[in-house]
């Protein structure tokens, strides 16, 4: 499988114009909220990337909520043991 990343983030021009400018730590954001940067890399067939890339632009969904949704749905279609299983490492990270 050939590697490829997907850095798709919500307000991204925002994230990238601010960070452009500033230097060292960002601030430090409301009443002890963490600063959260999602960052996503995968590794797929240039096939499947253009095939997750055009069902995005079909649903108009930015590609890390599809790929959210995707593993929702996958993880409700496993056998019950697995998917308590999952459920209960999801919990406890």
């Amino acid at each position: 499988m050939a590697a490829f990343s997907l850095r798709d983030r919500p307000c991204e021009d925002a994230i990238h114009a601010r960070r452009a400018n500033a230097a060292g730590r960002p601030a430090v954001s409301g009443a002890g909220e963490r600063l959260r940067d999602p960052t996503l890399t995968a590794c797929g067939s240039p096939g499947t990337r253009a095939l997750l890339r055009a069902v995005c632009e079909q649903r108009r969904v930015p590609t890390w909520l599809m790929l959210r949704q995707m593993v929702v749905c996958f993880v409700r279609d496993l056998p019950p043991r697995e998917r308590r299983w999952v459920i209960r490492r999801t919990r406890a990270a």
